[in-house]
């Protein structure tokens, strides 16, 4: 409890909205990766890579709306696009040139990108991935990791939500990430069944969880091997790892993609993307005018290709230029590397984890290795540090994992280690009171 009482004082204009909020919400919470005690900070505006809450508290943003905000806040390109664009129109109700300039700008980046259907939401993304698998195989179930989060849609959520029908259990099948072995034995055994393999390449919201060696390349040999299709759920490391997203920062080549968050430029978008031989079940068929829809495959949404979405994202593609991709790989690298050290220095052992601009500490004594491991960290103690970093002007993600943008400075991330030093040196005696095989010294 050491800085909740801090934190009390610092916002009260937030706590004032979290007692409005609870009236109209459950928890007073309409989003639940935001929940946390004692309530949460709300944000009244961002710039660069600062944001300020409603009592005008400002702190340096390491979560960046989950790493939708790959150039930052507000960004000057971005705004002034989007504005051009309001006076052109909202929701056109017909194509724009937008959307082919974005649709190309992808097939250039994403080496298995051939062809491109815009969504709503990354959500939508994976559901229409999915959806063509199943239609391209004539299978019903799909593979997924124990601990991957590939969005809201039923198939996908089986292992952490109620309300599916029974049928919907029966059809996702998990094994162990970074566990080759299990894979293809589990693989062979429903190959006649298996629509697809679904993953996050790196796992994001339980993680980041890194794959092994080549780990991926492994999923892909396996799949390939077995006839079975492999879909990347790249709505987190998409355009984040490298252009071509994490399938090009590990060599791999899925048949299908989907992508979300960066993609949007700040707005709701996703996308799938994949093969032609795929892609062109959402073709209409020569008879289609005369209601014939054997081989159509229907995929339609009012936000589908949304303008201003298009609009922001093909400038932020545009902006993520090899010189942007080493700043934020760099510094990425220089924070899991000092994150290291700090708990080496101040005698609290926790594990970092990450690649390119994700990284998380996890309060246990083991390498975080897959889902299991993540169910062992401390979450309490995780809670604590998030806290007390609120009260010195740090904003880490209030559930994994965190990240940093093009506009993230040098001098932000050293004064974020300073903070993450004070607030963990002040949390020792709580540390070895909830867990003290965490403290070294």
């Amino acid at each position: 409890m050491v800085f909740t009482d801090q934190y009390i004082r610092l916002t009260p204009t937030s706590k004032k909205l979290y007692e409005r909020a609870v009236k109209v919400f459950p928890s007073g919470n309409t989003r639940t990766v935001l929940f946390y005690k004692p309530y949460p900070a709300y944000v009244k505006r961002g710039r660069g890579s600062h944001i300020w809450d409603v009592d005008g508290n400002e702190r340096i943003d390491y979560c960046f709306n989950y790493g939708v905000l790959i150039l930052g806040h507000s960004h000057p390109k971005i705004i002034k696009t989007v504005k051009e664009q309001l006076e052109n129109g909202l929701a056109l109700g017909a194509p724009t040139e937008l959307e082919v300039n974005l649709a190309e700008k992808i097939v250039e980046k994403v080496p298995s990108a051939e062809m491109v259907r815009f969504t709503a939401s990354g959500t939508e993304a994976v559901m229409l991935a999915i959806r063509v698998a199943r239609a391209y195989t004539g299978r019903d179930k799909i593979l997924m990791f124990e601990g991957g989060f590939c969005g809201n849609y039923d198939a996908v959520s089986t292992s952490y939500t109620v309300g599916l029908p029974k049928q919907t259990y029966q059809n996702t099948i998990y094994v162990p990430f970074n566990n080759p072995e299990i894979l293809e034995k589990t693989i062979k055994k429903h190959k006649n069944e298996l629509a697809a393999v679904i993953t996050e390449p790196v796992f994001g919201a339980n993680g980041p969880i890194v794959p092994k060696g080549d780990f991926l390349k492994e999923v892909r040999e396996i799949t390939e091997k077995h006839d079975v299709l492999l879909i990347f759920d790249e709505v987190v490391t998409g355009f984040r790892l490298a252009p071509g997203g994490a399938a090009e920062f590990f060599g791999v080549k899925p048949d299908l993609v989907t992508f979300g968050k960066i993609m949007g430029g700040g707005f709701p978008a996703g996308a799938v993307c994949g093969r032609k031989e795929l892609m062109n079940l959402f073709s209409f068929s020569e008879s289609y005018f005369n209601k014939s829809w054997k081989t159509l495959l229907p995929h339609s949404g009012s936000f589908n290709a949304y303008p201003l979405a298009m609009a922001a994202g093909y400038v932020t593609l545009n902006e993520l230029t090899p010189q942007a991709y080493e700043h934020l790989n760099t510094l990425g690298e220089k924070i899991r590397k000092s994150l290291t050290k700090i708990s080496e220095e101040v005698g609290v052992t926790f594990q970092v984890s990450g690649v390119g601009s994700l990284f998380q500490i996890f309060f246990i004594d083991k390498e975080i290795t897959d889902y299991k491991d993540v169910q062992k960290a401390n979450d309490i103690l995780a809670h604590k540090l998030n806290l007390g970093l609120l009260t010195q002007g740090v904003y880490f993600s209030p559930t994994r994992p965190c990240n940093i943008s093009t506009v993230t400075s040098y001098e932000d991330v050293d004064k974020m280690l300073e903070a993450v030093r004070y607030v963990l040196t002040n949390l020792k005696k709580e540390i070895r009171e909830i867990s003290p095989n965490l403290i070294s010294n």
